[in-house]
């Protein structure tokens, strides 16, 4: 559910700090959001360059610490 969240977030112009205390879970999630994001682009929903545009807005975390 958070993955979704945050490709919702990142896909409508925020930057976005997808966070989880455990690493494995963040890269299943960019993985799930890589996998949709490329099933809209196949579908013409989005384009190349707004499916770049969501993941650059996509910041994976596993410390808010400075």
């Amino acid at each position: 559910m958070g993955s979704g969240i945050a490709q919702t977030a990142a896909a409508n112009g925020f930057k976005t700090i997808f966070f989880d205390v455990n690493a494995e879970v963040l890269q299943k999630g960019r993985a799930s959001i890589e996998k949709n994001l490329k099933i809209l682009k196949e579908k013409g929903r989005i384009s190349p360059e707004e499916e770049q545009a969501t993941l650059q807005r996509l910041h994976l975390a596993a410390d808010l610490g400075p």
